[in-house]
């Protein structure tokens, strides 16, 4: 899950969506979210 995450806040788009979203997770979430190293996110 921590991987999947990591590389899914590598895409823009996951990151637009997440601004707009992340409201509805809580603070301990958000944080753990906004504190994720970035991976390679690539569609193959």
């Amino acid at each position: 899950m921590v991987a999947q995450y990591r590389d899914w806040m590598s895409s823009k788009g996951f990151q637009r969506v997440w601004e707009l979203r992340k409201h509805t997770y809580n603070l301990d979430f958000q944080k753990f979210v906004e504190d994720l190293a970035l991976g390679n996110y690539k569609l193959n």
